[in-house]
């Protein structure tokens, strides 16, 4: 019932109430630079009451709980802008890496090693029988080989550092996963486990990170637990606390003209059935790898290879149909791979149009590599037909090989056969293959500080909500300091009533 001994008790939750709440203002203080605090806030409720005399008295003040201050919706937007943002700027770095490539300083570039090997042409043209000027055209062709070559291995060394950087993430996403479960199994244990706010924050900046390897769909259930699944649901990552395994799976048996490459694939508890999730992972420093492994590098490659099968193709109609010095008409390929040549390209080769089984995007897979100049044209340099017709001083098959340069159907980009060629001249498509590298590169840039941009935004809205401010903390500290001293007040003052009155009665 009402009384002394009932105020004191009313002001001991104050005291308690005030003191709980500082505490929270404490550690909200503590953590003003924890890395995905969310501020908390500690809920107090009206105590119970008693009723007495017909009257209905409170009994204090409760702590009911202590909030976090989140919004789960800008948490979502985040995690997938995080996501993003790390796969753009994944892929202009890579892009930057291999720019050098494609540089031209006047005399080491595709462009200009081409240009020397059309001028050597040229000087043949001009004087057919000249054999220093033949041989010095076996150079220009190697020297044009070695260039295309040695940039295309420079090409393929991206390709294996992506693949091993891919290789290499597969643990921290199954270690992140992991925590991430384990989190969710403590979280779940417990009896309010909304409460748990360092779990919870913990939970997330884990997302975040794991956002930042591979794209991933976050979604909190009704028991409180975090679902993760790779972009587009291919396959779950964690569930509840299960959380499920990543594998990076290498290719023992590539194909002739291919390398390497690790699959990704994802499963529960690392044993079959297996998900191949490769082509499904497009976000994140994971998605920026495959896609600069298999698509970007890839497709600069392609275009290499299809030049490289350009230059060969028409040069080799032309010289297995001209005469050589000799007069005779030896049906030489100028360019031939040592294994030999099937319809003036490299055996081995895909060539277009596709029919069966064959795959469009192995067109010319590998052609860069597997040039050469003719052993037997090397050896004997006069072997080169410059004539179309075998009579002394003749030029007329070497001015055709010198027309190519200009020609506007020389490379088969379109899969249509390198009979069949659309596109040229090859200036034009070294240019377009240095235009697009630039251009992809520039792209990922901007790409890159724009994502970067929208999360900064989205962090500062969250941080509005969410974030520690020192001002606010303060005031809230001066409000408690207040009450916890009012409460202290008034249980001194019960406190003297209840002396006063034992003094009284006690005389």
């Amino acid at each position: 019932m009402p009384g002394l001994t009932a105020g004191l008790n009313i002001g001991l939750t104050g005291l308690a109430a005030a003191q709980n709440s500082l505490d929270v203002i404490g550690h909200n203080i503590a953590n003003v630079n924890t890395p995905g605090y969310s501020r908390q806030v500690a809920q107090l409720g009206t105590a119970g009451s008693s009723m007495f005399g017909g009257l209905v008295y409170g009994t204090g003040v409760n702590l009911q709980a202590i909030q976090g201050i989140r919004d789960q919706l800008l948490n979502l937007q985040i995690t997938v802008s995080t996501a993003q943002q790390s796969g753009a700027q994944t892929r202009y770095q890579g892009l930057q890496a291999i720019s050098s490539v494609f540089t031209d300083d006047g005399t080491s570039g595709i462009s200009s090693q081409l240009n020397a090997f059309f001028t050597s042409l040229q000087k043949v043209a001009a004087q057919p029988e000249d054999p220093s000027l033949r041989t010095n055209l076996v150079g220009a062709a190697q020297t044009l080989i070695s260039t295309l070559q040695t940039k295309y291995q420079s090409l393929r060394d991206a390709q294996t550092t992506a693949d091993q950087q891919v290789a290499a993430l597969v643990p921290t996403v199954n270690t992140l996963t992991s925590q991430i479960a384990a989190l969710n199994k403590k979280l779940a244990g417990e009896v309010n486990p909304d409460q748990d706010n360092t779990s919870i924050d913990q939970r997330q900046d884990l997302a975040n990170q794991l956002a930042k390897i591979v794209g991933i769909q976050t979604y909190i259930d009704s028991k409180g637990q975090m679902n993760i699944n790779l972009d587009g649901g291919t396959a779950p990552l964690v569930i509840g606390s299960t959380a499920y395994t990543m594998t990076s799976i290498q290719n023992n048996t590539p194909p002739a003209t291919a390398p390497f490459y690790n699959s990704v694939e994802v499963s529960l508890n690392g044993t079959a059935p297996f998900t191949d999730v490769t082509a499904s992972i497009t976000n994140g420093e994971m998605g920026a790898q495959l896609d600069l492994r298999d698509n970007l590098i890839a497709g600069y490659e392609k275009q290499m290879d299809e030049l490289a099968a350009g230059v060969a193709y028409n040069i080799n109609s032309l010289n297995s149909t001209g005469y050589s010095l000799d007069g005779v008409q030896h049906g030489l390929d100028f360019f031939q791979n040592a294994a030999g040549n099937t319809a003036h390209l490299p055996t081995g080769i895909q060539v277009p149009p596709d029919v069966g089984a064959q795959v469009p995007a192995n067109d010319y897979k590998g052609m860069v590599l597997a040039l050469s100049v003719n052993a037997a044209i090397i050896a004997n340099p006069s072997l080169f037909a410059a004539s179309s017709t075998g009579a002394a001083g003749d030029n007329k098959n070497a001015q055709a090989m010198v027309a190519l340069q200009t020609s506007g159907a020389t490379v088969d980009s379109t899969g249509a056969g390198p009979a069949a060629s659309t596109t040229g001249p090859f200036s034009s498509f070294v240019a377009g293959l240095v235009t697009k590298a630039s251009t992809d590169a520039a792209q990922w840039k901007i790409t890159s500080t724009n994502v970067e941009n929208i999360t900064t935004a989205l962090t500062t809205q969250r941080d509005s909500v969410s974030a520690v401010d020192l001002d606010t903390e303060a005031a809230n500290l001066i409000t408690f300091q207040r009450g916890y001293q009012a409460s202290a007040r008034f249980v001194s003052v019960i406190s003297q009533l209840t002396e006063q009155l034992i003094n009284n009665l006690g005389a």
